[in-house]
């Protein structure tokens, strides 16, 4: 598996912005960011160009980011289109402090993917800006790897067998105190009010009354 900067081109990535915990997602055609929710929209893979450039694209749209119109100001806006692998499809991933952080640099203008207005809120939209020190370009990238996580997940589960139930059973024999059953039943079993005397039975026998008569 390929590795580009440290991030390999073939499995899906969540993009979520360190300075807001945004996730990188696509609505209304525009690159947007919202609450992380691992959708199709918010997966988003790496395809290797070369010279460090990759295009990144959106494993729900198939569309890739690009900047608007090829501009090259601040500002300039960024959404979706489909692949050409011209110059402002193209980004280089430069790894940053922290763990899995990356600013995100267009190659063609030298800019980097940023918040508009720097904004925290869910749906902001994105442009390239001048390099700041604002966490607002820094992004964390991680994998989404189901697959590997289910098959992580099995050879734990084979570890841990599920507890037999002869064990539950022997913990389950310790010595109680045995309950007297003639009072258990006549207090556990009463015989229901709407029920016709004749069905009632009692679970012990119950002395006749006049065998309580002086």
């Amino acid at each position: 598996m390929e590795e580009k900067n440290g991030i390999q081109t073939i499995p899906y990535y969540l993009i979520v912005n360190k300075c807001s915990g945004m996730a990188l997602d696509v609505m209304d055609n525009c690159a947007r960011v919202f609450f992380p929710m691992g959708t199709a929209l918010q997966s988003w893979c790496f395809e290797d160009l070369g010279g460090g450039n990759v295009t990144i694209m959106n494993r729900g749209t198939h569309q890739v980011l690009d900047v608007e119109m090829a501009g090259c100001e601040n500002g300039s806006p960024v959404h979706m289109w489909n692949s050409v692998k011209a110059t402002n499809q193209m980004w280089i991933l430069e790894p940053a402090a922290g763990e899995n952080v990356y600013r995100i640099r267009s190659s063609h203008s030298g800019k980097y993917l940023d918040l508009i207005d720097q904004s925290l809120e869910a749906r902001a939209q994105l442009h390239i800006w001048d390099k700041s020190s604002s966490e607002t370009q820094l992004w964390i990238i991680r994998p989404i790897l189901p697959e590997a996580s289910e098959a992580q997940a099995a050879p734990a589960a084979a570890e841990k067998p599920p507890v037999k139930r002869r064990r539950r059973t022997a913990a389950a024999e310790k010595p109680k105190p045995k309950a007297k059953r003639g009072r258990r039943s006549r207090t556990a079993q009463p015989a229901p009010e709407t029920a016709p005397a004749e069905l009632a039975e009692p679970a012990v026998p119950v002395p006749e009354e006049n065998g309580n008569q002086e």
